[in-house]
């Protein structure tokens, strides 16, 4: 007799598969072009910073996820010194994280391979 323990399923693919990771990743994108995009953000909500990092953290190699964050911090640095208005300073904020959400994109498209590149020798 079989016990439950014993029956190892096979009927769904686990979340660490590749298409999984994949997955969460498109719509971890989606959540925050919904938050850049929200009529109600204002230039003093932290929510795209909060949400970047989310992502960054993401990032499953520890050497790139750390260049990366620290390439988001220095940039949100510089940004603090500046003197610019609320409003500048929020569209900084969005073009700064929209770079970093470029940066992470392509991780995942060279070690995951988002997209795929044939070439073709000529003889």
């Amino acid at each position: 007799m079989t016990e439950e323990l014993d029956i190892i399923e096979f009927d769904r693919p686990t979340r660490g598969s590749k298409e999984g990771y994949l997955m969460l990743h498109f719509n971890a994108r989606q959540q925050l072009g919904r938050i850049i995009a929200d009529p109600e953000q204002q230039p003093g909500n932290n929510r795209i910073v909060t949400f970047t990092k989310y992502m960054i953290s993401s990032i499953t190699d520890d050497e790139i996820r750390e260049n990366i964050r620290v390439k988001y911090q220095t940039g949100l640095d510089e940004l603090k010194r500046e003197d610019l208005s609320n409003e500048d300073r929020h569209e900084r904020t969005i073009n700064i994280s929209m770079e970093i959400l470029g940066d992470i994109t392509a991780f995942y498209d060279e070690f995951l391979g988002i997209s795929h590149r044939l070439k073709i020798g000529m003889v």
